[in-house]
């Protein structure tokens, strides 16, 4: 898990900074429905990562590859097994600190608007969508997973004219039409699991602009020059009322983002066509980039063959009793299952005095599945009655394994 969040906060970090960047620059040369549309890449990028892309080639592993792996291994799994369990440890803190936060901000709100069913804004809605006021209520909300609603304040028809009632209740359908009751919810899991990244902290803020600035679009699209100057002077009224909307569920009101929506709905120009592919394409090409660069780094690793059973060769007793040390050279085959196959022995000394034992362990060796058949690997067993000194390979570039007898 913890080597999973390191990997994907290298991907998403970078997206993130070219998505916020894109999306200052992108308005005004598209309209940001598109732009809102880029931020999936992130939930994608997260959904592509269980995907192994480097299975799609074959990779050509050496025997001096291999023998490099085994060396590093064992240091490997110990750094991991010390910092995966504190790390772990401290990311679950995080994860259900924020996850609870949200929940509880969302539920408590909820429960303390103390709604009154609506009859006169029933009417506007479709039929699965309910109506409700609040006196505690300062600007419109929509909620609801499962049974969508509209919240609006006790006072919205005399703080608002027809006009500007009737745009600001096709905002909130605008988010409940887009589902985007439920992508903020995944937002909210992203932002949970990488809650320890302030980029994801500072993204945040420009996903539910982005949000809010495409419904804005949607709602004015036919709308006359008098029409978005009602609306902005909605906005403005919005912004000198009392705001205590949970962020979750909060859309048509924020002090934080007005002044961007106010000023992309004055300047806001048609989608240039000539724009979308080219942006469309740049986006997936920094996505694929960020993923190969991270690949590339893991891939150190994994594209290495790795060991995942091994069975040592038994000294003989009969070689043991007669004081008899030797080795055996032998040569074998990975098939694409991991397992060993045309098992030989090329040179012992004394000749024949460990070949079976030798052979008998390597048949059942096991490796990780490599992508291609490898041949010719090659090790040397050396068997001696004590460890007083080093291994002595009779070739470079070969595995060493020292057998002595059991005690």
């Amino acid at each position: 898990m913890i080597s999973w969040l390191i990997e994907q906060t290298f991907v998403i970090t970078p997206l993130l900074l070219i998505l916020i960047f894109f999306q200052k620059m992108g308005f005004k040369k598209l309209n940001a429905s598109v732009v809102y549309l880029f931020w999936l890449i992130i939930p994608l990028s997260l959904l592509l990562s269980y995907i192994d892309f480097t299975q799609l080639h074959e990779t050509t592993i050496g025997n001096q590859e291999l023998l490099n792996y085994q060396e590093q291994l064992t240091n490997y799994n110990q750094v991991i097994q010390q910092i995966s369990i504190p790390l772990l440890s401290i990311w679950s803190i995080g994860f259900f600190f924020s996850i609870s936060n949200y929940l509880t901000s969302h539920f408590l709100f909820l429960k303390h608007l103390d709604i009154n069913e609506c009859f006169s804004l029933k009417k506007l809605l479709p039929v699965n969508v309910n109506a409700y006021y609040s006196s505690r209520l300062s600007t419109p909300i929509s909620a609801g997973f499962f049974s969508k609603f509209i919240v609006i304040p006790k006072t919205f028809h005399t703080d608002y004219s027809k006009q500007q009632q009737l745009m600001i209740i096709e905002h909130e359908l605008q988010h409940i039409k887009r589902g985007d009751l439920y992508w903020n919810l995944l937002a909210m899991l992203i932002h949970s699991t990488f809650w320890f990244n302030p980029i994801v902290w500072y993204a945040r803020k420009y996903f539910y602009l982005c949000q809010e600035v495409s419904c804005d679009e949607q709602v004015l699209t036919n709308a006359t020059k008098k029409q978005k100057l009602s609306y902005l002077e909605a906005l403005l009224y919005s912004q000198t009322k009392e705001n205590k909307n949970s962020r979750i569920i909060s859309a048509f009101s924020d002090r934080e983002i007005y002044s961007f929506r106010f000023n992309q709905i004055t300047s806001s120009s048609k989608l240039n066509k000539y724009y979308l592919l080219p942006s469309i394409f740049l986006v997936l090409l920094l996505y694929f980039l960020m993923k190969s660069s991270v690949n590339t780094i893991e891939n150190i690793g994994n594209s290495l063959i790795k060991p995942i059973m091994r069975v040592i060769p038994i000294y003989p007793q009969e070689a043991a009793a007669s004081n008899i040390e030797g080795f055996a050279i032998a040569s074998f085959s990975i098939n694409k299952n991991g397992q060993t196959e045309n098992v030989q022995i090329n040179l012992s000394q004394p000749s024949g005095a460990f070949d079976k034992e030798v052979l008998n362990a390597i048949k059942t060796w096991r490796y990780t599945k490599p992508y291609s058949e490898i041949d010719k690997i090659e090790v040397q067993v050396e068997f001696r009655r004590q460890e007083s000194t080093p291994l002595r390979l009779e070739k470079e570039g070969i595995e060493g394994i020292l057998v002595t007898p059991e005690l």
